[in-house]
Formats: C-alpha cells, sequence, structure tokens
C-alpha cells in the first residue's frame, strides 16, 4: 500500500525518498482530480482507481476539493458536510490500497463564507478576497488555521488515519495561486488595508520597495504555516507560492 515506507522526504541531492528507506527514490507521475472528481459514487471510485493503476500513475492530487466539501451554513461543527467526506475517504482508501499516493491543498477555493467564521470581520464571498485578506489579517489567519485542522485531522474510518497522519500524503500546498502580488489588490477593503500595512511597514524598512514588502508577508505566513502545522501533527513536505515567476518568488520559495 501507499505509505508502506513511511513519509516522503527530500534527500541532500533534492530526491524524494522514503524515510524508512532512504536509498529507495521515488518519482511521482499522476492526475489532478478537481471538484466533483474527488466525491465518486464508490462502484466509480473503484473504476478510476484500476484505470489510474492502469495509467501507470503513481499519485493523485486533490483540488477543489474544500469549497465542496465545506458546509457553508457551519452548522455542522466540523465544518465538513458528511457524504461528501465519506465518498472522498473511500476514494482516498481505493487509492492508498493500490500503492497510489495523494497530494492537496490546504485553501484552494473554499468561498461564500458566512461573517461568522472571521468576527467582526464580515463575509467573505470570493477566494480571491480571501487570499489576499489571508496575508494581512489574522482573522483570515485564523480561519485558514481551524480548517487545516478540521480538514487534516479528519479520521479517514476505511483507513483509520487522517489525512495528517497518512505517510501516503505526499506533499501539502499551503494556499493554492496565492502569491500576494497576484491578489493583494482582489478587492477595494483588501487593496486598502495593503497599502497602510505597507505605509506602517516602511517606517522601520526605510527604503524598502512594495514588492520586498509582499514577499515580507508571503514568508512570515509560510513560517506560521508550517508551525501550525506541525504543532498539529503533520509532518509531510510543505509548499506555497505555486504561481507566477517573478524573480524575488525564488527568493520565497528557498523556504519550503
Amino acid at each position: 500500500p501507499a505509505g508502506k515506507y513511511g513519509f516522503v522526504r527530500s534527500n541532500d541531492q533534492g530526491e524524494f525518498v522514503f524515510e524508512n528507506a532512504p536509498g529507495k527514490k521515488v518519482r511521482f507521475y499522476g492526475a489532478n482530480l478537481c471538484f466533483s472528481a474527488n466525491f465518486l459514487d464508490k462502484a466509480v471510485a473503484d473504476e478510476l482507481v484500476e484505470y489510474l493503476v492502469r495509467m501507470g500513475y503513481n499519485s493523485v492530487r486533490f483540488h477543489h476539493h474544500d469549497n465542496e466539501v465545506f458546509d457553508h451554513s457551519c452548522r455542522e461543527p466540523s465544518r465538513l458536510v458528511p457524504e461528501r467526506m465519506d465518498r472522498l475517504d473511500y476514494l482516498i482508501a481505493c487509492l492508498k490500497k493500490r500503492g497510489i499516493y495523494y497530494s492537496t491543498d490546504v485553501y484552494v477555493s473554499r468561498r461564500n463564507i458566512p461573517a461568522s467564521e472571521f468576527g467582526d470581520l464580515g463575509a467573505i464571498q470570493d477566494m480571491r478576497e480571501y487570499k489576499a485578506l489571508f496575508y494581512i489579517d489574522d482573522r483570515v489567519y485564523a480561519d485558514w488555521e481551524r480548517w487545516a485542522e478540521r480538514f487534516l485531522g479528519h479520521v479517514n474510518p476505511y483507513t483509520g488515519l487522517a489525512l495528517k497522519d497518512d505517510p501516503a500524503l505526499i506533499s501539502l500546498s499551503l494556499v493554492n495561486e496565492a502569491n500576494p502580488a497576484h491578489c493583494w489588490g482582489a478587492s477595494p477593503r483588501a487593496a486598502k488595508l495593503y497599502r497602510q500595512k505597507f505605509e506602517e511597514w516602511k517606517k522601520s524598512n526605510p527604503g524598502k520597495t512594495f514588492d520586498q514588502f509582499l514577499s515580507y508577508l508571503a514568508v512570515k505566513r509560510f513560517n506560521e504555516m508550517k508551525r501550525s502545522l506541525r504543532k498539529l501533527g503533520c509532518s509531510t513536505l510543505l509548499t506555497d507560492q505555486n504561481f507566477l515567476n517573478r524573480l524575488y518568488l525564488a527568493a520565497d520559495r528557498q523556504h519550503y
């Protein structure tokens, strides 16, 4: 089964290896499952996994899943829709059994989130605004932390493991396509807040540019997310800012 040799790690040469078989190098090749493709009827899930095996794939990415499993009413204490999580859980178990590993994102496109989740900030309707406010408003970051704990801490009844404890989870993208340079002006209130915070930051960082400010925010948040996930017990490889090719991103990405 996937995870037989423990968690995936990166060796000194930047190659993927298994923690319990450090000499066993591995490469991952697979498919990207989006939206309803993550929540199949069980018979269809069995058929898909068989097809993926025959294709020679050894990994999949669960993507654009979070808005689908989010209980938008927020009446469900776990904030997870039980029926959809059951379908995802079953698919995960099928993949694991057949030796197919998985990767996913903590935040992709969860939206139409009511004000009750953000205190006095108000509701967030748009995923781009969520990403923008995430780096600059601690109330949004706190929501991300709660969601990470609920989603990654949910125990799969078919495997007996939470995702955070499953060695078949090879990596996590923390906030999909959320480079601050791309999303900071996603809404008027986000843009206003960024400008205000930049003016405050410049007082103790004279001569620094707005791009450097955005880089500072991205690295600061990544370190906070990493600490939070490690405290949660999630030890998989982490990545972030999986979008754009601005030069300064090379410096940001060395932290991942």
